[in-house]
């Protein structure tokens, strides 16, 4: 769904305008809203990419293990692989959580999520990974 939601409000809106301008008798050429469309994916595309596509969709603590999913990414990471946790608050409860690994996995050096995790659930899980030989840095 955060893959497919962006490029349907940038349809939804050429729409409108375009919908909206011809009702009214001044409709613009069809031309320039294909090219405003592609121009509109093309940045979206480069924004999500590096962002919020990037991270992953979930990650469940199972056992001494992470499940991590990201689009038709399963994998299973080690908490002992994991060299360091980091997390900030984003907004309204909703934290940035990275954990650097000691070896780059399916999904990168680096997993990235959004989680809605309070703090101290934050802190158990890096002090497990601090007993298994890893740093933690928040």
């Amino acid at each position: 769904m955060k893959r497919v939601f962006p490029f349907v409000i940038i349809a939804v809106a050429l729409a409108w305008t375009f919908w909206s301008k011809a009702s009214r008798g001044t409709a613009v050429p069809l031309w320039t809203y294909s090219l405003t469309a592609v121009i509109l994916v093309a940045i979206t595309i480069a924004v999500l990419r590096r962002g919020f596509w990037s991270m992953a969709d979930t990650v469940e603590l199972s056992g001494d293990a992470l499940l991590v999913r990201r689009w038709k990414t399963t994998g299973c990471i080690s908490l002992a692989d994991v060299s360091a946790i980091s997390w900030e608050p984003y907004f309204r409860g909703i934290v940035v959580v990275a954990l650097e690994l000691k070896r780059s996995s399916a999904f990168g050096p680096t997993v990235s999520f959004y989680a809605l995790i309070a703090s101290k659930d934050l802190e158990v899980l890096a002090a497990r990974v601090k007993a298994l030989g890893g740093e933690h840095v928040a």
